[in-house]
């Protein structure tokens, strides 16, 4: 199994850094869904009509979690490039 490069862009790693400041175990959500792109990018929902493709992923929710990080993504067969993150807390 080929494990591709993750590349954050900018702007999200700030949001994302900034974030978990405020919600405890946003750094450990997001290192899972990291971790399942390296591994496995196709297992996000594809976009309709966007070319290159971009996809979504969600993580679950957990009671544990009073969040779901959502990340948009697309991939080669080398790198997997992070654009946007959403958090939805719940």
């Amino acid at each position: 199994m080929a494990v591709r490069t993750v590349i954050v862009e900018s702007e999200t790693e700030k949001y994302l850094q900034d974030e978990a400041d405020r919600l405890d175990r946003l750094d450990d959500v997001y290192r899972a869904l990291e971790w399942l792109l390296a591994r496995n990018p196709e297992m996000g929902e594809q976009i309709p009509d966007w070319d290159p493709p971009k996809y979504l992923l969600k993580s679950i929710n957990w009671q544990s979690i009073p969040f779901r990080l959502t990340l948009l993504y697309r991939f080669t067969n080398e790198e997997v490039f992070i654009e946007f993150a959403r958090i939805e807390e719940t």
